[in-house]
């Protein structure tokens, strides 16, 4: 895979969390709080990979105990 297609499936706060249903405030307290990985950290802009948010957030403690 080469880096154009990396960069074109990256999003932003905002769009991450309508992705997730959630306000951006809180994709941006989980990334701070490391919850959930950042793609790209470049002075103020932040983008996430949702395909590797999705595996982040699917392997929380919480997550993780309603699997079992």
């Amino acid at each position: 895979m080469n880096n154009q297609s990396i960069e074109t499936r990256l999003v932003d706060a905002a769009r991450m969390a309508a992705i997730l249903s959630v306000s951006p405030r809180t994709v941006l307290y989980w990334a701070e709080r490391d919850e959930i990985p950042v793609a790209i950290r470049k002075g103020r802009v932040i983008r996430f990979d949702p395909e590797e948010v999705f595996e982040a957030l699917r392997n929380t403690p919480l997550n993780r105990e309603e699997g079992q």
